[in-house]
């Protein structure tokens, strides 16, 4: 998110919105692609390891877009109910497919980069959906894994409408985002 709270050089115990850091996670996504793209070997083994990967990072990426629709609440269905950043897990299994099908091994180094911007990315993501939705998203973060779908997965079309944060699930969301689980920072009763 960007907006007039955001500062250049702001720490994520600051309570302020802070840069999301598109502009630098986009090149290093796009360096990473055109890098295995210039290096490439391809082989029919390498082709039938990579394009699998690619496929899935594609639909996993394709399906986490879709379920997020216009954004600006919380999700918890879809692949959300999985994990709390499916799309960037696809975006990185796609440019690891790429990188496994063309044979393209310097990419790996670029693949690295794009790997520790993204977690950036995603921890400053979170970062402002906790301001934003408060305790709700502490209760979702704390039943989903970050990157890897390492737990069982919500039930299914996410989190109950009628789920207390207190019990550790994610209170029923209103249009904004919001929560109505009660955010002590926002003053609302709980």
């Amino acid at each position: 998110m960007w907006g007039p709270a955001a500062r250049v050089g702001a720490r994520l115990d600051d309570g302020i919105v802070v840069p999301e850091g598109r502009l630098g996670w986009s090149l290093a996504v796009a360096g990473t692609a055109l890098g295995a793209f210039f290096t490439q070997e391809r082989t029919p083994l390498s082709l039938a390891f990579g394009v699998p990967l690619m496929a899935a990072g594609s639909v996993l990426a394709a399906s986490s877009v879709r379920a997020l629709g216009r954004g600006g609440r919380v999700v918890t269905h879809g692949p959300y109910r999985w994990l709390r950043h499916p799309f960037y897990l696809g975006v990185l299994l796609l440019l690891l497919g790429e990188i496994v099908a063309l044979r393209a091994w310097p990419a790996l180094i670029l693949l690295f980069v794009a790997y520790r911007l993204t977690v950036k990315r995603a921890r400053n993501e979170e970062h402002n959906l906790r301001l934003e939705s408060g305790r709700a998203y502490d209760a979702y973060a704390a039943r989903v894994p970050f990157l890897l779908p390492l737990a069982p997965p919500l039930p299914p079309g996410g989190m109950p409408a009628g789920a207390s944060a207190r019990r550790g699930l994610l209170g029923d969301l209103g249009e904004d985002g919001r929560s109505d689980g009660g955010d002590d920072r926002r003053g609302d009763p709980t």
